[in-house]
């Protein structure tokens, strides 16, 4: 077997005195753990054409850079390396412009700026949109930084190169420039610093090598695979790392591949890895929309915006039909919902909310475009959906946590609080009151919704209480004066004392209904007429409204009438 690495202690000795390389040149070194020899071969076969190439724009010697990539991206296990196609841990720093590279990922390391005392940092690398970018970034980095000048006094000797660079500061352990020219003579990478040296591609193998030279292997877009298979990026699965993207293989979803622009979106979060579980397709575009399945979710992207979806709201979204369905594509991603608590997705026909309490509810064409244009304080009113739409008599409704929303003729009314409670309990859509035509508003000190048939009133003193047709058209139509003295009404619609006659109580007097026409008492004249025995006693039903005589008012009944005086506010009947 070939002899691979001296042991892991020593790696560790030489990782903590890398501290010029994490302070000043903003290089983290990360110390390669024991590879086989299999491994070894595969990686050093796979990253040397990309070390060759660097040598040749920026005159690095190609033996340098690989043994560099060995020790900085631990034969390419790094999370750096699998993740962000980061083998040298160059951290982002704004005085270091690079036209290489694609991005920033954070990552916790160990940083020894005390060789025996160190210190956990988060710190943000750089990432690339492929291995190549990588080492033309390593070699643009030295060439371009003075304090490597010297080195390249020594393009074509490698060893004194990479001593020149240790001296110049990049690592303050004077033992790191034998370590990588151990590497070098124990790997002979010095034969990868001359331009006739060639590699065979590596071999993939296996369900992933099948997947890959269908897609058209090192042609594919996925370019070549750089090292043998490795853990892939959920539970339970492997993949292998290509220089423009992964190829992962699952026992649920099979082995599919994870191209350059997915795959520099999904590899950055951790989280959203492991909620979108395997990846179950291969890459495709609809509607100018590129997406990708997996078996906890999808990802999208389009106009420039990922818009991922998962979870309950992947699962909801699903059964409504996906993108094919009436919420169509996603145009968000997961965000923060409207109440505390809760998460939701937004479509180009609606919207999935999710809560614990609620489940994943979809508001659709119609109720969605409704719910976002009300105010702040009636959106927090009536809550999230709690159910889906449904049908009632005379249109649609859903059930949302603060009452409930019907949908008809391209309009909603909310119904909610207590006159929602009163209305379900009167049969909603399908009772007297009939299907809700305008939303919840203050009247005569108290609250009124409308429907159909009638509607229901509301004040802390009366309750909730339903006025039907009839009565409810005079009442609205009544001046506020007639309204204000009536106040609002205290009981449901009756029998009256009288055959043919319906009463209903208000809080200031009553209204009586025969004959298709309404009459009202109320005020001092409705406290003597219900002493004199109401519409039993020889006075009858009411029949003409308060009007005014000298010095007071007065009201018609069918036997007289009752006076009331400004004088001294008293009352009086007067029989016919």
């Amino acid at each position: 077997m070939v002899n691979t690495l001296p042991h892991t202690r020593h790696l560790r000795r030489v990782t903590a005195l890398l501290t010029l390389a994490l302070a000043l040149t903003t290089v983290a070194v990360f110390g390669a753990p024991r590879a086989r020899a299999a491994d070894t071969t595969r990686f050093i076969s796979a990253v040397a054409p990309m070390a060759q190439q660097a040598q040749r724009e920026f005159r690095v010697p190609a033996s340098v850079s690989i043994a560099q990539s060995i020790l900085e991206s631990g034969w390419g296990t790094s999370s750096l390396a699998v993740y962000a196609h980061a083998y040298f841990g160059i951290k982002c720093k704004t005085d270091y412009a690079s036209p290489y590279q694609l991005g920033c990922m954070d990552k916790s390391s160990l940083e020894y700026y005390d060789p025996n005392n160190p210190t956990p940092v988060v710190s943000a690398f750089r990432t690339y949109r492929s291995a190549g970018d990588s080492f033309s970034d390593h070699g643009y980095f030295l060439k371009n930084s003075s304090r490597y000048a010297a080195a390249f006094n020594y393009s074509s000797d490698p060893d004194n190169f990479i001593r020149e660079v240790a001296k110049a500061g990049y690592a303050t352990d004077p033992g790191y420039a034998d370590y990588i020219i151990r590497l070098m003579r124990t790997y002979n990478l010095y034969a990868y610093d001359s331009a006739s040296t060639t590699n065979q591609p590596v071999r993939v193998d296996g369900a992933i090598g099948d997947k890959y030279y269908a897609i058209g292997g090192p042609s594919s877009p996925l370019g070549f695979a750089i090292g043998g298979e490795v853990d892939g990026p959920v539970a339970g699965s492997r993949m292998t790392v290509f220089n423009k993207g992964i190829l992962p293989w699952s026992p649920s979803g099979g082995a599919h591949p994870i191209m350059t622009e997915i795959w520099s979106h999904y590899r950055y979060s951790q989280s959203l890895r492991e909620v979108l579980g395997p990846v179950t397709s291969d890459a495709y575009t609809t509607n100018s929309t590129l997406q990708q399945n997996f078996v906890g979710g999808r990802i999208t992207r389009t106009n420039g915006s990922w818009n991922d979806v998962y979870g309950r709201i992947f699962v909801r979204w699903t059964a409504l039909g996906a993108d094919r369905g009436l919420l169509g594509m996603p145009t968000s991603t997961e965000t923060a919902g409207p109440v505390a608590g809760s998460r939701m997705n937004r479509f180009a026909g609606g919207t999935i909310i999710w809560s614990p309490q609620t489940e994943a509810q979809a508001l659709l064409p119609g109720i969605s475009a409704w719910y976002w244009n009300l105010s702040t304080s009636d959106r927090r009113t009536i809550g999230i959906p709690r159910s889906a739409e449904y049908q009632v008599s005379g249109g649609i409704a859903q059930d949302f946590t603060g009452g409930t929303v019907y949908w008809r003729d391209g309009r909603a009314v909310m119904v909610y609080g207590t006159i929602g409670e009163r209305y379900a309990a009167l049969g909603g859509p399908s009772g007297q009151l009939g299907f809700p035509t305008r939303q919840e508003f203050g009247f005569n000190g108290g609250r009124v919704t409308d429907f159909g048939n009638g509607s229901i009133y509301w004040s802390p003193a009366t309750g909730a209480q339903p006025v039907w047709s009839g009565i409810n058209s005079w009442y609205r139509g009544r001046p506020p004066a007639v309204q204000s003295g009536l106040g609002l009404p205290s009981a449901v619609e009756q029998d009256a004392e009288v055959p043919g006659t319906r009463v209903q109580a208000y809080a200031g007097g009553r209204i009586y209904w025969y004959d298709l026409q309404a009459h009202s008492v109320y005020g001092s004249t409705g406290q003597k007429y219900a002493e004199f025995g109401g519409a039993r006693s020889q006075l009858g039903r009411p029949t003409v409204e308060e009007y005014d005589i000298p010095g007071g008012r007065a009201t018609g009944f069918e036997g007289g009438r009752i006076e009331f005086s400004w004088r001294d506010y008293s009352t009086r009947v007067i029989l016919n």
